[in-house]
């Protein structure tokens, strides 16, 4: 699956529900996976999320993995609101690194590529909302 970095506008806090979008916000570190790209994903509540990057090809992927102690476990962020999450600042320090991301708000989008590749990875391209 491949992610393109688009530029669009989408109002509301939790209009990405409709996308398969991941949100990084860097003042918190914190790391949320919207219902489409969890569903896609296959995520539930305590499964492992990994992201992996390829710098000569500029791509940047994530996945579902056996959890590690290295793993960034995404936990539902409340019954009424079917998204999950996690915290890790050094994880929201490196994806902007990597991409060259510049905040121009709090929150910067990742769209979810929905067809993987053939490692079973997921293509994440930036959003610019």
């Amino acid at each position: 699956m491949i992610v393109e970095f688009r530029r669009k506008n989408l109002a509301g806090q939790f209009s990405g529900h409709d996308l398969p979008l991941i949100r990084i916000e860097k003042p918190v570190g914190r790391v949320v996976i919207y219902k489409k790209a969890a569903y896609l994903l296959g995520l539930k509540d305590g499964d492992a999320v990994m992201f992996s990057g390829d710098r000569a090809k500029s791509k940047l992927y994530v996945y579902k993995e056996l959890p590690k102690k290295d793993s960034y476990i995404a936990k539902i962020a409340d019954t009424k609101r079917p998204y999950f999450r996690f915290t890790s600042k050094q994880l929201v320090v490196d994806l902007c690194d990597f991409l060259s991301l510049k905040f121009n708000k709090e929150s910067v989008y990742l769209e979810l590529n929905p067809v993987q590749d053939e490692q079973g990875r997921f293509q994440l391209t930036n959003r610019s909302i």
